[in-house]
């Protein structure tokens, strides 16, 4: 419904349906939908989709483009297509992301060797594999006060000195 919601919106502000666009609400269905037209004002633009709609924004030039995406919210996955690897370099530099795709799309969700997740609010930590892991983990630190902590505190007696020379002859 809120996909179904956004949709029409956007192509009442201007948007076109230039493929797909069907929609069954019984089944939960949207088809594979490509909007053009869109703005960055557009209602499709202002929250993250999480559906088969992909919005077409064109950009005067690169330095639009990557002006644009520093503005925003960092997004939780970048996809370039670009034959040119100087291109792909200048975008990596200058934006940042959660994940970045070169030449396609989603596949590095599929890595478990990769850690995926959002900055900000696209989500915080990272997950899959180890890295998983250790975002839902809490490493918790313990100190237990030893023979040789009072050392660290003053006052400091002339045997905590000698013992403190002494140690220091060997660290």
């Amino acid at each position: 419904n809120r996909l179904s919601a956004v949709l029409d919106e956007s192509v009442r502000a201007g948007a076109t349906v230039t493929l797909g666009g069907g929609r069954d609400a019984a089944s939960r269905f949207i088809a594979p939908t490509i909007l053009e037209n869109v703005t960055l004002d557009s209602p499709i633009m202002r929250e993250e989709i999480f559906g088969p709609i992909l919005p077409i924004v064109t950009f005067a030039s690169l330095d639009d483009a990557l002006e644009d995406v520093r503005a925003h919210d960092k997004p939780l996955a970048l996809y370039i297509f670009s034959r040119s690897r100087k291109t792909v370099e200048t975008i990596l530099r200058r934006t940042t992301a959660g994940g970045t795709g070169i030449n396609d799309v989603a596949i590095h969700l599929g890595n478990v060797n990769l850690p995926f997740g959002g900055i900000g609010p696209s989500g915080l930590g990272n997950y899959h594999g180890h890295d998983g892991f250790r975002t839902f983990s809490h490493e918790r630190a313990v100190m237990t006060r030893t023979l040789l902590t009072p050392m660290l505190y003053p006052p400091y007696t002339k045997q905590t000195k000698r013992t403190l020379a002494l140690l220091d002859r060997f660290f």
